[in-house]
């Protein structure tokens, strides 16, 4: 079942239409309007009530794990 799993997730990457399927996200946090989450190693924010994610951060490598500042404003 791996190898489907590894095929699957360069199609879901590049159409944003798709839904992803939740397996494959990574890492949440949530502040008080907003939950941020790794995907295919780049950050993602969405609204906390739903709906369309967000792409925040692409660079080279991997991230994973970020977290909300106290105040909600902020992501590290």
């Amino acid at each position: 079942m791996l190898p489907i799993l590894l095929l699957a997730l360069p199609v879901a990457a590049q159409n944003p239409t798709e839904p992803v399927p939740a397996g494959m996200l990574r890492f949440p946090d949530v502040s008080s309007t907003q939950i941020v989450f790794s995907y295919a190693n780049d950050l993602w924010l969405v609204p906390r009530e739903g709906g369309m994610a967000s792409p925040l951060a692409g660079p080279d490598g991997g991230e994973r794990s970020a977290k909300f500042s106290p105040d909600g404003q902020s992501v590290a």
